[in-house]
């Protein structure tokens, strides 16, 4: 019950249009000719299923007999064929490989699987080495998957050691600034030293302790260019263009700024919200809620439930954490 078995789903030809808008992507964005053919799957490696609820979850939880082809083990393919497989990095979460842990439990309570799920792409045609390799570089989010083999693995149950106490930083707080720049630079942070000098005094006075290694580590996530929105509010003085319409739209930006007496540095900010600061001013946005937050926009507005008006606030939020 514990052996690891693998299994491959792929959408009959009339189903397979993720397919063929890879491949015609391929073509558009790659300018790549030479792929006559693409084909996507989806692998599955499962483990802690016994056979009888295997057969049922092949054609209820990993397929669709209908639309779908599914093999086990392995799938047929033309000589000459390329091949690559794209899992999520570990600690990623797999909802697919999650979902069908969930629905094979549904088969069978008694039973725990445990399930690995990755993309596989298959390409025909006279493909170069190169084109192969930026094919794969466009199908890969680095940030998130890589690219793993075919070898099928002898289980799929990962042992997780205890992990060490948290790191301290002791004597933080007393460190010279040649030493804390020593500390700094082992660190590898995104936070400038800078930064890193006012934390220690900010913990030597505020706090009056020092602090571990995951206060330092989130500190300096939520120091990054997103969250401080610090690119935005970057003074823009120099522009150059090749796009005259580009141009035209930022002279545009620079007379309307004229108009309402904008006297603060041009940044990505302020040309993003002049809009805005204009219909303000043109009397336009009387519903509109200010605040504070730099990356929200909220209006007032009016809504009726179980027969009474009540009044909200409508946010657009931009943010992608």
């Amino acid at each position: 019950m514990s052996q690891v078995k693998r299994y491959y789903v792929e959408k009959k030809p009339a189903y397979a249009i993720p397919a063929k808008e890879l491949a015609q992507e391929i073509k558009d964005y790659l300018a790549i000719e030479d792929v006559t053919s693409v084909r996507e799957l989806i692998r599955y490696d499962v483990e802690n299923v016994s056979e009888e609820t295997l057969e049922k979850a092949k054609v209820t939880v990993f397929s669709e007999p209908p639309v779908d082809d599914i093999y086990e083990g392995d799938f047929p393919r033309e000589e000459g064929d390329k091949v690559f497989s794209v899992e999520y990095l570990p600690g990623q979460f797999d909802q697919r490989a999650d979902s069908a842990e969930q629905c094979v439990q549904l088969l069978n309570e008694s039973e725990e699987p445990v399930i690995r799920s990755a993309t596989t792409y298959v390409l025909s045609g006279q493909i170069s080495e190169k084109d192969f390799d930026r094919i794969k570089s466009y199908c890969i989010n680095p940030v998130d998957s890589r690219e793993t083999d075919e070898t099928l693995p002898e289980t799929l149950i990962v042992e997780y050691e205890d992990p060490e106490d948290v790191r301290i930083f002791s004597n933080f707080t007393d460190l010279d600034k040649e030493n804390l720049k020593k500390l700094y630079d082992s660190l590898g942070l995104a936070m400038t030293f800078k930064d890193f000098r006012h934390i220690q005094k900010y913990y030597k006075k505020e706090e009056g302790r020092d602090p571990s290694m995951t206060e330092i580590r989130v500190l300096d996530t939520y120091w990054s260019d997103h969250c401080r929105h610090t690119t935005f509010l970057t003074t823009v003085d120099r522009i150059t263009f090749d796009d005259p319409v580009i141009e035209r739209t930022y002279r545009d930006y620079l007379a309307e700024r004229e108009k309402l007496g904008r006297t603060k540095p041009v940044n990505l900010m302020d040309m993003a919200t002049l809009a805005v600061r204009c219909l303000k001013k043109e009397g336009k946005l009387d519903g509109l809620d200010e605040s504070e937050e730099i990356n929200a926009c909220t209006v007032k507005i009016t809504v009726e439930r179980d027969g009474k008006k009540e009044p909200w606030l409508l946010l657009f939020k931009n943010e992608t954490h």
